[in-house]
């Protein structure tokens, strides 16, 4: 059968010049909105469609993330009439033909010698995002390439650079720099840059919705918009929050959900002309934020026991801001029996089984307050896939501009940027960002209600 996929996939120049590269490894993208993902995966499907009984490996630093993104654009892609099946237990498409594409995440804090990838054989090989991924995992597949498809028996019966390893990135330090942007053509591999520039299919307005978001930073748009590897050095380039974790955070408000349903709350409570936000999350999925502007205490206390009297959430699942006007609201709300947890920013970082089984491999990194430990635990979910946002709330913009303004200094020990350094690049307090971190960390606060937190 002849699959003519044109109807689901037309490259455009640079995704064709990655195409017909001649190399054995080809890095392609380097910038946001490039059409990496859909050049890796096409390649990969078109390569076992020419080739029957090959076999493939589509890898991720993480399953979720190759799921929500990499995974959903593969099946956009390919035709129903050449798959024989889908195993979603397993993670592998099989052809007609009987090519095998397998879905694999390499995170080297689960698995550091790679086990799972076992004795599997490959033909061709695509990792997508390939900053995130260690370079000790693509060693590790390398070695892998020697699977044969149907017809031939030996290696120098293939085509020539029949064995092929597509990559994509955006810009970030580490060895996808060092080896490939750095050196951008060698004997065996080639990096081919592309941008939203070169992606004739971009929607109208994007650009101009990301100059919104990134708040005018020009580092940043260097970096993610016009694929500049020179700047990931940068301070002002260290992000606590990748914009491409963000965007793979963004979920229907129907779609199914994994983990529990638990409601969590994240307060941070109005300073002088400021707004109170209430952050809520179901389990790990950001649902809404509610906005009260000049609200006294007395009234935020009354919004608060609504929350707990009519609409059942339970008192140690919210995290109110423990600093200023906050303390004495979780005073009062104690005096009437309501156990809030207090956030608090300046103090030490909690030590608990739960955190130390959360953070694995870096649980060597030292935080020099409990606000550091939230956020970066935050990051560390959010680049791992497991947090989702619900991509219909009104501040999403506000929340995606607050993430993106977040810095942080150190290697060993961690330290977010100044809060008035940030309201200062925003124009504005973070109110949403602090509620909504307050609400993620308080799960891990649940079980010590009267814990002193900082944010």
């Amino acid at each position: 059968m002849t699959i003519d996929l044109s109807d689901k996939y037309k490259p455009f120049f640079k995704q064709f010049l990655a195409h017909i590269a001649p190399y054995e490894i080809v890095l392609y993208g380097g910038a946001m909105y490039s059409g990496k993902t859909r050049w890796l995966c096409a390649d990969i499907i078109r390569r076992a469609i020419d080739y029957p009984g090959s076999q493939a490996a589509i890898i991720r630093r993480n399953m979720p993330s190759l799921k929500r993104s990499t995974l959903r654009t593969f099946l956009q892609l390919i035709d129903d009439r050449i798959i024989r099946r889908f195993n979603q237990q397993d993670m592998y498409i099989e052809f007609k033909n009987g090519s095998i594409v397998f879905f694999m995440e390499a995170n080297e804090q689960k698995d550091p010698e790679f086990f799972k990838f076992g004795g599997v054989e490959l033909s061709f090989l695509g990792i997508d995002e390939a900053q995130e991924v260690s370079e000790k995992a693509l060693l590790a597949l390398l070695p892998k390439l020697r699977h044969l498809p149907r017809g031939y028996k030996h290696r120098e019966d293939l085509p020539p650079n029949f064995f092929r390893v597509n990559l994509t990135a955006n810009p970030a330090p580490g060895w996808v720099k060092e080896k490939f942007v750095d050196n951008p053509v060698t004997e065996n591999s080639i990096y081919i840059a592309a941008t939203v520039f070169d992606h004739p299919y971009a929607p109208k307005g994007w650009l101009e919705k990301q100059k919104k978001i990134f708040g005018g930073n020009e580092v940043l748009w260097r970096r993610f918009i016009l694929g500049d590897w020179s700047v990931v050095y940068d301070e002002s380039a260290w992000l606590l929050f990748d914009p491409k974790w963000i965007e793979e955070s963004l979920v229907d408000e129907d779609d199914e959900q994994e983990g529990d349903n638990d409601i969590w709350l994240g307060i941070d409570i109005a300073r002088v002309r400021d707004k109170t936000v209430i952050a809520k999350m179901r389990g790990n999925r950001l649902i809404g934020f509610e906005t009260y502007m000049n609200v006294r205490a007395d009234d935020i206390i009354n919004i608060i026991k609504r929350k707990i009297n009519d609409d059942g959430v339970l008192p140690g699942h919210i995290a109110i801001d423990a600093i200023g006007i906050g303390a004495s609201i979780i005073d009062m709300l104690e005096g009437e029996g309501y156990e809030v947890l207090r956030f608090f920013a300046g103090r030490k970082p909690l030590d608990t089984g739960e955190i130390r089984e959360k953070l694995g491999a870096e649980n060597e990194i030292e935080f020099a307050n409990l606000r550091a430990q939230a956020f970066w635990m935050l990051s560390r979910s959010f680049q791992n896939g497991e947090i989702e946002i619900v991509k219909t709330i009104d501040e999403l913009d506000f929340l995606k501009n607050e993430l993106l303004a977040i810095k942080y200094k150190g290697e060993r020990r961690i330290q977010i940027e100044d809060k008035e350094k940030i309201r200062s690049a925003l124009g504005r307090s973070p109110d949403y960002l602090d509620a909504f971190v307050m609400a993620y960390f308080a799960k891990y606060l649940s079980n010590e209600i009267k814990s002193l937190v900082v944010l």
